[in-house]
């Protein structure tokens, strides 16, 4: 469930430097290294949760079910934010 805590605008942009994290996952049955922000895999656990799926199956639906020519890591930020605001507006993702 999303956080329903009100923030003040400032504090979202409190960390000067955002780090990038490096964490190996298993799309269908081949290990892949995926760089996202720390902010981002934690969502991605998050999502992952509510869509009822290990980080690694939400990560094999977005990779067969987008298109191929893209950047996967990309792929992952824009199912992520879309994620989010779909629940903001009460839709379901699917």
């Amino acid at each position: 469930m999303l956080n329903k805590t009100v923030y003040r605008e400032d504090t979202y942009l409190e960390e000067d430097v955002s780090t990038l994290i490096t964490k190996n996952i298993i799309i269908g049955k081949k290990r892949t290294s995926i760089r996202l922000e720390s902010e981002l895999w934690e969502l991605f656990g998050i999502v992952s949760s509510l869509e009822g799926k290990s980080i690694n199956q939400l990560a094999t639906y977005i990779s067969h079910n987008a298109d191929a020519s893209k950047s996967f890591t990309s792929l992952i930020r824009k199912y992520l934010v879309r994620f989010v605001l779909l629940k903001i507006k009460n839709i379901s993702p699917q």
